[in-house]
């Protein structure tokens, strides 16, 4: 069996989805990146395709004194002191005497912070000017129950940054990054915290709050609280002691859907006895979300010395390949098709290298493999001849791409390092031991956690490991009589 390690409190939804079977996630965009927003989606004074999202400015000025009006680039200098708001949100306001908040669409996503969900939302600040505690570009998103977060993006001579906002409207948690580039940001709300990814890559994680805001006290007052809306949602300028020049592209949610548990997610993975015999095995979640079964796939393969195991991205068939101590009647530096569901080893052909320690297919289906001590190879799967890529004398024992094929990472004893076409780069030098499996993890946040096992008998943990900070961030520990690990692929089973 395999049960989780809960030594280490981890409150991203990466942590969540590894705890349990993903969940399906229904997905909503809310802006394409290019149609233009409807101006003023005020009853009676908007156009009635008023879609997902609407641009509101308040006090309402007739004469759109913010520039870029309805354009996905928005300039919210609105002149004198700035004393106004300008954005784009879910809700819109009732034209009467005693304005009421409405969302522009009505059937606007359920936004339940205990069964999770994210938004997706690409911007680039290029221009920002504020008070302390204060910023000319803003994200808020509020669940159902008006718990919810803000995020500030501000502009300083030292460095950019992004800060939450704590329930009394002060800078808290921060990270500093460019935020004039188009970056491709997901905000993941799951129970009380919240994670904010940058193209792939964790940078700010911390608790929802329920603000402290009065809205008669605020300046010019507002006739609602967006702060107790649910589903409230706005991109852009929600104070008058800043201002700011962006341009939006795409924005989506994806709201995660509890009843629909995947069942058939599980992991393939490659056991080595002694010196060259081989076992592949599963490893698939039980009844209790939180604990996994592990199950011998096939006959023990004695005198292969399998090495390198991976799964085709679009098709779902096993790959394997061979090491140089097999026995003398099996071929070393081979490649095998391998059945998911009776184990059973089909040989394709000889890769043309003496050992293939590791193998991973990039996004485009294309199997890339190292020759042990001898380099970087790519492998043709349908005859198994391989041509190197990249010369290179060292012992790579792992090999996985990014999803985004742009890195590919290795590794060699204790070291992590990276491949991206060009150069390599040294991630890490700190990994528990040394590492025979690797595998990248891609959530449904857009977050790619790198999992992997070591060499090591007392070390029976599949390891979660967050490359940037070169930190764990959980470790599952395998009850089972598998302990020499040498690879490990998985197969998602909802899409």
């Amino acid at each position: 069996m395999l049960k989780l390690n809960r030594t280490l409190k981890v409150i991203t939804v990466s942590t969540v989805a590894l705890m349990s079977s993903f969940t399906q996630a229904t997905d909503t965009i809310l802006y394409d990146g290019e149609t233009g927003f409807t101006r003023f989606p005020y009853a009676g004074l908007g156009a009635s395709d008023v879609r997902w999202l609407g641009y509101g400015e308040i006090p309402l000025k007739f004469g759109f004194s913010a520039t870029g009006v309805g354009t996905p680039s928005l300039n919210t200098d609105l002149g004198s002191g700035n004393k106004g708001y300008a954005g784009y949100s879910s809700y819109t306001l009732t034209a009467s005497f005693k304005p009421e908040l409405i969302l522009v669409n009505s059937d606007f996503p359920i936004l339940d912070r205990f069964t999770g969900f994210s938004v997706a939302f690409n911007v680039a600040v290029t221009d920002e000017s504020s008070n302390a505690n204060r910023a000319g570009f803003s994200v808020l998103v509020i669940s159902d129950d008006g718990k919810g977060i803000e995020l500030g993006f501000k502009q300083e001579e030292s460095s950019d940054r992004i800060f939450a906002q704590s329930e009394d409207f002060t800078e808290a948690e921060e990270v500093n990054i460019d935020i004039s580039a188009m970056t491709h940001y997901v905000l993941t709300v799951q129970n009380d915290s919240y994670t904010l990814v940058a193209d792939a890559t964790d940078i700010l994680t911390g608790e929802l709050r329920h603000y402290n805001f009065n809205p008669n006290a605020s300046s010019p007052a507002l006739p609602f609280n967006p702060y107790t809306s649910p589903y409230f949602v706005f991109f852009g300028d929600n104070t008058d002691q800043a201002h700011a020049t962006f341009t939006l592209g795409t924005i989506s949610i994806s709201t995660f859907d509890s009843s629909e548990v995947c069942q058939s997610d599980e992991f393939y993975a490659l056991h080595d006895e002694r010196l060259n015999n081989s076992q592949f095995f599963t490893i698939e979640p039980a009844i209790d979300p939180t604990v996994y079964t592990t199950t011998p796939l096939g006959p023990l393969y004695k005198g292969h010395d399998i090495e390198g195991l991976d799964m085709h991205p679009t098709t779902g068939e096993l790959y394997a390949t061979s090491g140089d101590d097999p026995s003398v009647e099996h071929p070393n530096g081979y490649l095998y098709r391998v059945d998911t569901k009776t184990g059973d080893l089909t040989p394709i052909g000889s890769t043309g290298f003496g050992e293939v320690s590791a193998i991973s297919f990039k996004a485009d289906g294309s199997l890339w493999g190292w020759a042990d001590s001898q380099g970087l190879i790519k492998i043709n799967s349908e005859t198994g001849e391989a041509e190197l890529i990249l010369p290179l004398e060292a012992a790579i024992e792992g090999l996985t791409w990014n999803q985004a094929s742009n890195m590919l990472y290795g590794s060699v004893n204790r070291e992590l390092w990276g491949w991206d076409g060009t150069q390599l780069i040294k991630f890490c030098d700190n990994l528990p031991g040394q590492t025979e499996a690797l595998e990248m993890l891609f959530l449904p946040t857009g977050e790619e956690l790198l999992l992997f096992a070591t060499h090591a008998i007392n070390d029976v943990n599949i390891h979660a490991w967050d490359i940037e900070s070169c930190q764990p961030v959980l470790d599952v520990e395998i009850e089972t009589p598998y302990n020499d690990i040498e690879a490990i692929t998985w197969k998602l089973g909802c899409d």
